[in-house]
């Protein structure tokens, strides 16, 4: 009598469908494993997908990355104050007109930015952002010198200097965000209704550099002397300037800070004054609207602004800049004999 002939291993073990990978392109397929050892189908999945589609660590964020990103998200914001688009992240589209304003940016201006962001951390060119993350401009190759003079002489070429590609950035940085501040408050006046969402959204940028300025200031100028008071109280020159960041320029007397320190010092040139004309922004900011030596002009730019917005509160700010002179430290003199 015939025995059986043995069933085939689906019938004993169920159904075995092959395990394939679901990542496009990859052609990789496991056989054998009955479909009910589940645990067993997965962790062959995984290992594979750890072996082979494992994904690559993300690497920092190079300068211009950063410097792109923070372009982006001030395109998005703007489009929020302007009621152009309900987006609260950037999208493709504002990442593709980031790379439009760092395409026609110069390359001083691109050094300052990064200067701002301080992003860059190149051992050779310091805080000035010129090399970007990449090979730094300073200590490059003779040979990315582009020669125009002798081109057929391949020893010139080391010859020439290297040139940076960006010269370095201003160091006053104060001085940098305040341009900055005046760039966007221009910017600002010619944008038409007060109330719009583009010009409060510049106002508040506006309030932010020159906030940021003011900082800035306070950080990089040396103590008066005997110093700020390390319990928190600051020096005659500090106390000085943040009094005038905050609105209140009875301090700005020129001579504050010497007569606290009993310095003597004498008038090189005649004063210079200038008229400021501000007006007041929605955020409670006093904002600069122009400064000449004629106070008429201050006059007649803060009756431009009322004339179109009747309500709006405007000031004149005199401005007085003196110029002295450091003294002299005394030569110690020194006696003597003979005998």
């Amino acid at each position: 009598m015939p025995t059986t002939p043995d069933r085939p291993a689906e019938s004993l073990l169920g159904p075995i469908t092959p395990i394939r990978c679901t990542e496009p392109g990859c052609h990789w397929a496991c056989h054998g494993v009955p479909d009910k050892y589940a645990d067993s189908r997965a962790r062959i999945v995984r290992e594979h997908m750890a072996a082979e589609h494992a994904p690559t660590p993300e690497s920092p964020d190079r300068p211009a990355d950063q410097l792109r990103a923070a372009v982006a998200r001030a395109l998005v914001r703007y489009d929020w104050n302007a009621g152009l688009s309900g987006r609260d992240t950037p999208s493709e589209h504002h990442y593709g007109e980031a790379d439009a304003v760092l395409a026609v940016l110069p390359a001083p201006a691109l050094a300052v930015a990064r200067q701002l962001l301080g992003t860059t951390t190149c051992g050779e060119c310091g805080d000035t952002g010129a090399c970007n993350g990449g090979p730094c401009p300073l200590t490059a190759a003779e040979e990315t010198h582009v020669v125009t003079d002798d081109s057929d002489d391949p020893e010139h070429t080391d010859d020439c200097p290297a040139v940076p590609t960006a010269p370095p950035a201003p160091a006053d940085r104060a001085a940098v965000l305040r341009e900055a501040a005046d760039t966007v408050a221009l910017d600002r006046d010619a944008t038409s209704g007060p109330r719009s969402g583009a010009r409060q959204g510049m106002t508040r940028a506006v309030t932010l550099l020159r906030r940021k300025a003011d900082e800035a200031e306070y950080i990089a100028t040396p103590c008066s002397v005997g110093g700020c008071d390390p319990g928190g109280e600051p020096c005659t020159t500090h106390e000085r300037l943040m009094a005038h960041a905050e609105g209140d320029h009875e301090l700005c007397d020129h001579m504050a800070g010497e007569a606290a320190a009993g310095a003597h010092q004498t008038e090189a040139h005649p004063p210079s004054v200038e008229y400021i004309a501000e007006v007041l922004e929605l955020d409670g900011a006093w904002e600069y609207l122009g400064a000449d030596a004629d106070p008429a002009v201050a006059t007649r730019r803060r009756d431009s602004v009322t004339r179109r917005y009747p309500d709006a509160q405007t000031r004149t700010v005199r401005k007085t800049t003196t110029y002295t002179v450091e003294p002299t430290p005394a030569v110690p003199t020194t006696t003597g004999g003979t005998s």
